[in-house]
């Protein structure tokens, strides 16, 4: 990786701190009574992309990806959440 990629690509911290945000965000649409399908489905997808975000990074950084948010990934990939 050159200094110009390091620049440009996210720290693991923010890629976290993105990660942390979309759960919560998932959780709070899941807690709404009153809530559109369409709400959770995008609310899953941020949560899936930021899954995936985190753990490609941890790869590329030489990290092991944790059992758990391996699983969780897994997981959200294989939700099915089209209308």
């Amino acid at each position: 990786m050159t200094t110009t990629d390091a620049r440009e690509a996210p720290s693991l911290g923010r890629l976290l701190d993105e990660l942390q945000r979309a759960r919560r965000s998932l959780a709070e649409v899941r807690s709404r009574p009153q809530r559109q399908r369409s709400e959770v489905r995008d609310a899953h997808h941020r949560l899936t992309v930021a899954l995936e975000a985190y753990a490609t990074a941890l790869a590329r950084s030489g990290r092991p990806v944790p059992y758990k948010l391996r699983d969780e990934l897994r997981l959200c990939r294989g939700v099915d959440l089209l209308p």
